[in-house]
Parts: structure tokens; sequence; C-alpha cells
């Protein structure tokens, strides 16, 4: 190595760069302390390096460490025993942190500072729950985010949004959170899927999710790390977090040859001021015992998810398929790392017929998912032949009907 950092006896875990002032490096340690390093403190004769200080307060390991976006001389650091800890280095060496809090019922895994607010942050725990602080008063926590089924392992925020942040955990999974939802106001259906700030669950992962990042350049693009011992770079669809805009989805042609072929299956919901709150758009295709409705598309704002109008689409098309054109099944596609619209389809009664392989794509390029094929029987089918599953894989080729 370039440069060897000595000073833990115990092996380390966290680390963070100061953004503000170069070459300071925090360490956090199962030795119970967090160390200061300045690696300008190198010269060509000595590689090696003491810390500048050595900052003791834990009492069991020190799981994470953060730098706070925007004060150079603040710190955060978490551990096991449960603790969050404020550091201040312009305190004399071997003086208290300036906060000491008992932020969790278990052991604490990590922390994050907003990036463009300069109080609010997060810690994650094995308890399985993400807190909100607000950091002139860590009294009480600002809120817990609550969706995850194991321990959070990581955090991040997102660079480009002030409210949105990114939570791994051992569930296998990836949340993304918008904290400016909390306390909107859900139907009982809705809250079976989350807590309103909950925008979207990543399930790609088959082991525990143990680090992740958002891509600086690319908004709403992430890479996500397991022990699957895969790293998957992704992006959630334009529709989970922007205002719906038809044209970024399909071009006017798309929607006037539905509109023209199966008006039927084509319906939107507006508010009071006739802004679009939601569509949903589908066609009719295949013969005999495959004759079914297809969900081409369902849209809802983010700002109206939580008001049960992706069901009440849903049923519009389910409605027109059976009682006007005599269908035997509904079906549609999505994506295996949507979980929150899986569970609304399987509430809604619709199960995995087959899985479609490399269905869904990146800039019409390279493949990047597979797809679900999910059916629901209409009442034609009696026998519900219509969604006994595929047990095999299937290419996309393979899913068209004449």
């Amino acid at each position: 190595p370039d440069i060897r950092l000595v000073g833990h006896t115990r092996e380390g875990y966290g680390m963070a760069w100061n953004v503000h002032r170069e070459g300071h490096l925090l360490s956090a340690s199962e030795d119970t302390t967090v160390c200061l390093w300045d690696i300008k403190g190198v010269t060509k004769d000595e590689r090696r390096l003491e810390p500048l200080c050595v900052f003791r307060g834990h009492s069991a390991i020190v799981e994470d460490v953060a730098w706070h976006s925007m004060h150079q001389d603040i710190f955060a650091s978490v551990g096991d025993d449960r603790r969050l800890l404020i550091w201040d280095t312009r305190k004399a060496p071997g003086e208290k942190p300036v906060q000491d809090v008992i932020a969790h019922e278990s052991e604490v895994n990590c922390v994050a500072f907003n990036p463009m607010s300069e109080y609010v942050f997060a810690t994650g725990s094995g308890d399985t729950t993400v807190a909100l602080w607000d950091l002139r008063n860590l009294k009480y926590k600002l809120h817990s985010l609550e969706a995850h089924k194991d321990e959070v392992l990581q955090l991040a925020w997102s660079p480009k949004h002030e409210t949105v942040l990114a939570s791994a955990s051992g569930d296998r999974r990836v949340n993304i959170w918008d904290v400016s939802r909390i306390g909107e106001e859900q139907t009982a259906e809705d809250a079976e899927d989350g807590p309103p700030e909950l925008m979207f669950i990543h399930g790609g992962h088959t082991s525990k999710v143990s680090d992740l990042g958002w891509n600086l350049n690319e908004d709403w693009t992430l890479c996500t790390t397991a022990e699957d011992n895969i790293v998957q770079v992704w992006q959630m669809a334009n529709n989970i977090y922007s205002p719906i805009d038809p044209a970024s989805t399909y071009d006017l042609s798309f929607y006037l040859t539905y509109l023209s072929k199966w008006p039927d299956l084509f319906n939107a919901a507006e508010s009071a001021d006739g802004s679009l709150m939601g569509y949903v758009m589908g066609k009719v295709e295949g013969s005999g015992e495959e004759w079914h409705g297809h969900v081409t598309a369902l849209t809802v704002a983010p700002e109206c998810r939580r008001l049960g109008l992706g069901r009440g689409l849903m049923r519009f098309l389910e409605d027109a398929s059976e009682k006007t054109y005599d269908c035997y099944f509904v079906d549609l596609f999505v994506r295996p790392s949507n979980e929150i619209a899986i569970e609304m389809y399987r509430n809604l009664g619709y199960t995995l017929y087959r899985q479609v392989i490399d269905y869904y794509y990146t800039d019409g390029v390279m493949p990047t998912e597979n797809a679900h094929d999910m059916r629901k029987a209409l009442a034609r089918d009696v026998e519900k032949k219509s969604i006994v599953p595929v047990k095999r894989f299937v290419t996309p080729e393979e899913t068209h009907f004449r």
C-alpha cells in the first residue's frame, strides 16, 4: 500500500472522507474507537501514519461514521451500544462527545447526514427501522421509517433530491423513501402496501444488501451490492418519481391507436381542477381460450398514489374485459423489483403465470430485467385454466398473441 494507517487494535468497519478538508479521514473499529487521520502527513521516508486524534466514547463496536455535509468539524458515530454520538474535532483531545443519545432499541449500523440540509440526518439499526433526527434536538426522533423486515445495514441520501433516502437491509431489499410524504392520508388498502413515505422497494438481490450508492450524474440511478456476490446498477421507472407526462412514456400516435381500437379499455382520472391524476390503457388479443384483456399501462401521479386510484382503474379495465369483450382472463407484465405493484396486483387477485427473460431494456439496447407475467381469471374461465403456472422461463417472442 502507499500509506499504512496504524492505530486501531481490532478490525475496522465504517470510513468517511471529509469533503471540506483534503486528506482528513475517519475510521471506525471493533476496538470501540474512532480515529481521525490526515493522509497529507505522510513523507517519502515514512509511509506509516499515526492518527491525529482518537475518539473514545462508545462501549461496543463502532459500526459507522459520517462527516457533517456542511460543517467541517462535526461528525457522527454509531455502534453496537445502541448509541449515536456527535463529535466536534475542535474540542480538546480526550473530551466527551457534544451529544450522546440512545438512538435505537438494537445496535446502530449506519448513519448519514443529508447533503442538502444543515440539521437533518438518519440512522439505521438492527431493530429494522430508519430514524430521522434533527441535530438541534436529539431528545426525540423526528420520525421512524418502518417497512424493512430485517436489520438496516446502510443508508444513502439522494444527491439531487433533499427528501429522498435509500436504505439497504438484511431482508434483501433496498427501500427508497420520500420523507416529504410522511403523514399523507392513506386508505386502508394503500396502508397494506406500506407507509406513504415508502416510494419504492427494489427486490433484485437474493441475499442481504450490504452497501449502496447513488449515481452523481444519472438521476434516480443507484448501485447496490449484496452477499449474493452480485453488484446491480438500476434505475426506478420515471412514473414512480415524476408527475404524469404521457408524452414521456409513449408517443401520441400510440395513445391514439389504443383509443381508436379499444376505447372501452382506456380510462383517465382527473382532479377537480382538471389535472391528470392517473390513467389505465389496455387491449384485447388472442384467440379461443387465450382471448384476454391486457393491461398495457397503469400510471398514477406520485401525489395521488395513496388514494386507491390504481385499484379503481384496474377494476375498470377488468370489468370492460369481462362484460364488453367476454374475455377469459386479464394479464399484465411487471418488473420483479417493483414489489409494491406486485403486492397490489396480488391483492386484486393476480397470480404469477410465467417469467419472461430479458423483457425490460435500458434505452432500448441492453436488457436489464426479466418480467413477471401475471394473470387473473375472469368468469368465463370457469376451470381457471388460464392461470395454471408455466414452470419454464419464456422469451418475449413467446408472449406475442395474434
